[in-house]
């Protein structure tokens, strides 16, 4: 039952004179002073409504005494003296009732949706935004409590229902949807209105009139405004940019923009678009797509073929994406298989040049003393001051070759990292960064190898370093010295038994 019939009964007022909106409901009546009703039967009236509402009753009488009756005061004695000081006399007695609609509840309550509806087409479009966008603030869901008839609909976000009982909204997860949409599109006004087209799409519902029309015509204005590059609306237009294969202003003019059953469309791609994952690649297909087929026309001009040829071209990216994918991993695998070779041979290149330095000096060592054995005439003095200065310009040299490995194996090292990045790099177009981490195992291998290299490049390079300051050392002390004619006598000896 409508808990304004009650008041409306009691002071002989009929139901057209309940002027009702989205934030109070007004009524006001002059009657008669024996229309007046008593304190009591207004006091069960106002208890009639629900305790989110606030009702004010105001009675003024001619000489402008007035008294306030309210859903929570108590003042009988007063209201009494009101009625007394009246009695008796031809007096007309001015009656507002003013309902005041709690902003911050979730419910709404509508006791002439008539009025209500009428009121809300009344207003224009952006302060329909304005009022939504004010009440989802607050929460999550908007339900309309109709205590006039049994009009109902309801969307994601929004329900209107015949009386106060407990509903359950199977609700949309707003503050993420925005988020997304707002990730992936640029409308200036997204905090001024953060609305979703979602909002006002309409599941359910037995109503067919303007103010439905109304809704839709928002769901579709919003879902275009999440498909553009760049959007904004202010009270006479919507701006539309879109940057696909060919770049586009449009500007669409709040008051000759109709809802069309084809506009469904750009709420079928919204939807689609956000539906799950991926949103940026199909958003940037989206404005391509529309670009193209848009290219000498209206972006009004949508029609189904459109939608059609946007899920196609996502397919065929879809197989193109998994054919890449799939060269991905074996890439990946090829390459993981051939970064051990790589790298076991730079480090083995390295290795191999600090043997190979090693064997070209005792050769040379070896090679000075066995030619001095074998002559006819040997020397008591191996290391003359020739073989000396020779032996030094050969550490010298071995030096020099140090920083040469060293170089090369930097450099190789570069190569390696070079084509570590570049793989990386080329398949970025169809991974995102969480995907890369995950695949190139957050970069383990790659240090892993890369301190390889830095250990073992150290590691020879003081080896080799310390071998040479030990031979030159060694040149220098054991020069002339009597320890090597006595190895060289035994080893003569030895060469001449043989």
């Amino acid at each position: 039952m409508n808990p304004i019939d009650t008041l409306l009964e009691l002071f002989k007022i009929n139901k057209d004179k309940v002027n009702d909106n989205l934030m109070n409901t007004i009524i006001t009546q002059v009657i008669e002073f024996n229309q007046i009703p008593t304190y009591n039967e207004i006091s069960r009236a106002l208890n009639k409504f629900n305790k989110r509402d606030f009702v004010e009753v105001y009675l003024r009488d001619e000489t402008d005494e007035s008294i306030s009756i309210t859903s929570n005061s108590h003042n009988e004695n007063i209201y009494n003296k009101f009625v007394q000081n009246n009695e008796g006399l031809d007096t007309r007695i001015t009656v507002n009732i003013n309902i005041k609609k709690n902003t911050e509840d979730i419910r709404i309550s509508i006791f002439n949706i008539d009025t209500f509806l009428e009121n809300f087409l009344s207003n224009s479009l952006v302060n329909n935004l304005k009022f939504f966008h004010f009440r989802f603030s607050y929460n999550s869901n908007i339900i309309f409590v109709n205590y006039d008839n049994d009009y109902m609909f309801n969307t994601n976000s929004m329900v209107m229902i015949s009386n106060d009982k407990d509903i359950t909204i199977n609700t949309i997860d707003r503050e993420d949807l925005l988020e997304r949409c707002n990730s992936v599109s640029n409308f200036v006004n997204n905090i001024e209105y953060s609305l979703l087209p979602n909002d006002f799409s309409i599941i359910t519902t037995n109503m067919n009139n303007e103010f439905i029309e109304r809704l839709k015509k928002i769901k579709i204005i919003f879902s275009l405004l999440y498909i553009a590059d760049y959007s904004a609306i202010d009270d006479e237009n919507i701006k539309l940019k879109l940057n696909g294969y060919r770049n586009k202003d449009y500007l669409i003019k709040i008051k000759d923009f109709n809802y069309l059953d084809k506009y469904e469309e750009f709420y079928k791609i919204y939807e689609w678009i956000f539906q799950d994952a991926n949103e940026c690649d199909k958003m940037a297909l989206t404005r391509n797509v529309i670009s193209m087929y848009c290219k000498y026309t209206d972006i009004l001009d949508i029609d189904e073929k459109t939608f059609l040829a946007i899920k196609s071209n996502y397919n065929i990216y879809l197989k193109e994406n998994v054919d890449k994918y799939i060269e991905l991993k074996k890439e990946l695998t090829s390459f993981i298989m051939n970064t051990s070779n790589q790298i076991n041979d730079i480090i083995g290149n390295f290795i191999g040049n600090f043997e190979k330095n090693i064997v070209a000096f005792i050769t040379f060592i070896l090679g000075t003393i066995i030619a001095n054995i074998v002559s006819d005439t040997p020397l008591n003095n191996i290391f003359t001051k020739d073989i000396i200065t020779i032996i030094f310009v050969i550490l010298l040299g071995s030096l020099f070759y140090l920083v040469i490995t060293i170089i090369e194996t930097y450099y190789r090292f570069l190569s390696y990292k070079k084509n570590y990045d570049d793989l990386k790099e080329s398949y970025r177009d169809i991974l995102d960064e969480q995907d890369i981490v995950t695949i190139f195992k957050n970069d383990k291998e790659y240090l892993k190898n890369k301190k390889n290299v830095k250990k073992i490049t150290v590691i020879f390079s003081i080896l080799w370093v310390t071998l040479v300051i030990i031979a030159f050392i060694s040149m220098v002390l054991n020069y002339n010295s009597e320890h090597i004619k006595k190895v060289i006598d035994i080893l003569y000896k030895i060469v001449k038994c043989i």
